[in-house]
């Protein structure tokens, strides 16, 4: 192992663990070539791929407004990093049960627009991964 490297092998869960100071991203994949050096053997090495860890979940920061216009709510938000999609809920504040009104699996998508909602009626929304 090169300095600021280490590499644990736990037997009883038959895994290897690589701790490394290189700054490595959060739900990246990876390959690491593993290359046995022996002065008397030729070893053969062997490579494993591998995926980073998520971070701790987070909400996405996003605002509404109405279009008059077009008669619909544009909706964007920030993005989140490692989602693997969006989903928007909105809920009448009268009987408080959300509604899940709109998906998508697309991490890249960060704004929709929607059918207006029934007038006179207060509407809260929730966007989330």
């Amino acid at each position: 192992c090169s300095e600021g490297q280490q590499i644990e092998r736990d037997d009883s869960l038959q895994f290897m663990e690589f701790k490394s100071d290189s700054n490595l991203e959060e739900c990246s994949e990876y390959t690491l070539n593993i290359k046995p050096v022996h002065n008397e053997v030729d070893v053969k090495g062997k490579v494993v791929k591998f995926k980073t860890a998520s971070p701790a979940a987070k909400s996405p920061q996003f605002s509404g407004k109405f279009n008059q216009e077009t008669n619909k709510l544009d909706i964007d938000w920030s993005s989140v990093q490692c989602a693997a999609g969006y989903k928007i809920q909105q809920e009448t504040i009268e009987n408080g049960e959300p509604t899940l009104i709109w998906k998508s699996e697309n991490y890249q998508k960060l704004s929709v627009s929607l059918d207006s909602p029934e007038p006179c009626v207060k509407y809260s929304y929730t966007v989330s991964t």
